[in-house]
């Protein structure tokens, strides 16, 4: 009895670590993303931990979107955001090829012969 959950402790530990490890990684990448279009002082050093990458790009998104509701607030536009300025750097086709991607309706796909495609 101790032998079993001893296994289903250390099965679950392994399930943890894999989910961790796919988070940090995640995570990571995206802190090095936003760190390339910010000057901000918490990105010029290689983050510790998860708490630490999470909490710097909640403090960059934060203090963008203030910037941007001050501006708004300052021209005193009352119709919001134009997309269609925000938004050039994905109007091309480049982006639309590379990142966009449909799917049949069917949900069938043949790119990996040993799955049943869905």
């Amino acid at each position: 009895m101790v032998q079993r959950d001893y296994a289903q402790l250390t099965e679950r530990f392994k399930k943890v670590n894999i989910v961790n490890d796919q988070i940090s990684n995640w995570a990571r990448r995206c802190f090095v993303k936003l760190g390339t279009l910010t000057e901000d002082r918490e990105f010029q050093q290689e983050p510790v931990d998860l708490t630490t990458m999470f909490g710097a790009m909640n403090n960059v998104v934060t203090n963008e979107l203030d910037g941007l509701k001050k501006r708004e607030e300052e021209e005193g536009a009352d119709e919001g955001i134009d997309y269609g300025e925000v938004f050039t750097d994905f109007a091309t086709q480049e982006f639309v090829e590379k990142n966009i991607r449909v799917r049949p309706i069917s949900g069938v796909t043949h790119g990996d012969d040993t799955r049943d495609g869905r």
